[in-house]
């Protein structure tokens, strides 16, 4: 039940970025504050918003690790961790 709220809410904030976020690709460790998402999909336009030269075509992230300060929530930062991003590019038309 609380990983459903969990994809719930990911899909909020990352949703527009990227694909796969379920709970099949979910793994949390309440105590170490880790949330991981594996094998997401990047959508094409999730890095329009970075005016560059070149056109996503495809993007693959290994996995994303959120280290959630759960006791400190909203006064201590979320660390974001990104390990293998691959991504197919053209240059923009």
């Amino acid at each position: 039940m609380f990983e459903g709220y969990v994809v719930y809410y990911l899909n909020q904030y990352l949703g527009k970025y990227v694909d796969g976020i379920d709970q099949k690709s979910l793994r949390i460790s309440i105590y170490k504050g880790d949330v991981v998402l594996r094998n997401l999909q990047l959508k094409p336009d999730a890095l329009a918003g970075l005016d560059l030269p070149v056109t996503v075509r495809a993007g693959l992230l290994g996995s994303l690790t959120l280290k959630v300060p759960w006791s400190s929530l909203g006064t201590v930062p979320v660390e974001v961790k990104i390990d293998r991003l691959y991504l197919l590019a053209s240059p923009k038309s």
